[in-house]
């Protein structure tokens, strides 16, 4: 029986950003008769705009080095939503012939580390490199020596441009499961009824990598309640949480979109105090799995200890 696949994740949508180059095209002095670096500046920031399909958005944060850019995701909010860039996200592979039974050793979350591709990072959250670039038009006087003073001539202008990558600390995720039995059940008195339910509780926090610790974090929680019912045929799935108002964030149920949340639906346009550190969202849905006679029989062979 296939596992169920749970993804919940945090990015920016590139339709927030602008291309780098936009940014510079209305300076007076951005030109080669003004700057005496003005095709390799050019080139820096059109680099920027053809590599990785990303935009940009001007940094907003108070005191962080000025006139920086940091980069949005490679992915529209209405595009493909499997595989794109990440702020923060989570991965769970859900072995449903366990559920009412999950142990503390049991493997739910993991990720591959980026370095060998090994998906051995377990129980840890996700995060991709964030991308900054500082760029700006700086003016450069030329002097003369007079002899007894300096005077200054002709002023030229000179692009400068430098960027960073960083990933965020990947910490351990804070999880609980709890096995239950939930419903009504008329049996013998004397029988055992075996747990029917698992309840799986997860948050996730990340920074921005270039201000922490004193920018506002990414954070979301959810709650995967699975409930398994044989005499109907089937396992409802009920995925559950909540999370800030900056950036866009998905649910994805095995590789399909279930809920999302476009920060531009409420006039977001990048993040601040106020979407990351006071403002939330919550959302709630639900999923159902049908069960054949053999998966039925698989998880009644696993409930048995024998493993007849």
């Amino acid at each position: 029986m296939l596992p169920i696949r749970i993804t919940f994740q945090a990015y920016i949508p590139k339709s927030l950003g602008k291309p780098l180059l936009s940014y510079f095209q209305n300076h007076p002095n951005f030109n080669s008769k003004d700057m005496i670096n003005f095709d390799e500046f050019k080139r820096d920031l059109q680099s920027k705009d053809v590599l990785g399909g990303s935009t940009w958005i001007p940094e907003p944060l108070i005191g962080s080095v000025r006139d920086t850019f940091f980069a949005t995701d490679n992915i529209d909010f209405h595009d493909d939503h499997s595989q794109h860039g990440k702020r923060l996200s989570i991965e769970a592979s859900i072995d449903l012939t366990k559920i009412g039974k999950f142990g503390v050793f049991d493997t739910i979350f993991s990720h591959k580390n980026h370095d060998d591709g090994s998906a051995n990072k377990l129980y840890h959250q996700h995060s991709d490199e964030s991308h900054q670039v500082q760029a700006y038009i700086q003016k450069v006087p030329s002097h003369v020596d007079t002899g007894t003073t300096f005077i200054e001539t002709d002023i030229v202008y000179r692009g400068v441009f430098d960027e960073k990558f960083k990933r965020t600390e990947e910490v351990p995720l804070k999880t609980s499961i709890d096995n239950k039995l939930t419903g009504t059940f008329f049996h013998t008195m004397g029988t055992r009824v075996e747990n029917n339910t698992t309840v799986i509780k997860v948050s996730a926090s990340a920074g921005y990598p270039f201000a922490e610790p004193f920018s506002p974090n990414i954070d979301f929680e959810l709650e995967i309640k699975l409930i398994k019912d044989i005499l109907n045929k089937h396992i409802t799935v009920n995925v559950k949480g909540l999370h800030n108002d900056f950036p866009a964030y998905e649910l994805l149920v095995n590789g399909l979109v279930k809920y999302n949340y476009n920060p531009e639906d409420h006039d977001y346009s990048g993040p601040t105090l106020y979407n990351l550190g006071m403002a939330s969202r919550d959302f709630n849905t639900t999923e159902w799995v049908n069960l054949s006679d053999w998966e039925i029989k698989e998880m009644e062979r696993n409930n048995d200890p024998f493993g007849w």
